[in-house]
């Protein structure tokens, strides 16, 4: 619980310099994503450790069902080619 909150009080304090990195990047996706990277990596933080048990369990729930539920629809749509 702890690391979520010192987490989250880093992504805030770095959310000035992330919307600057966007503003001006904007077009090219791979520059931002590299730069904001970048910079996470000198602040020695992971976007990720903010994310709790629950959403991560969320997550892969969701990514199970949406496989589970196109996959029939994928086998249709073959079927009937």
């Amino acid at each position: 619980m702890v690391s979520q909150v010192e987490s989250g009080i880093a992504m805030q304090n770095l959310k000035p310099t992330i919307d600057n990195i966007k503003r001006l990047y904007g077009d090219d996706k791979k520059k931002v994503q590299r730069e904001t990277s970048e910079l996470y990596k000198k602040a020695q933080i992971s976007p990720l450790a903010g994310m709790c048990k629950a959403h991560l369990t969320s997550l892969y729930k969701t990514i199970v069902l949406w496989d589970t539920d196109i996959t029939p629809l994928l086998y249709l749509s073959i079927s009937w080619s």
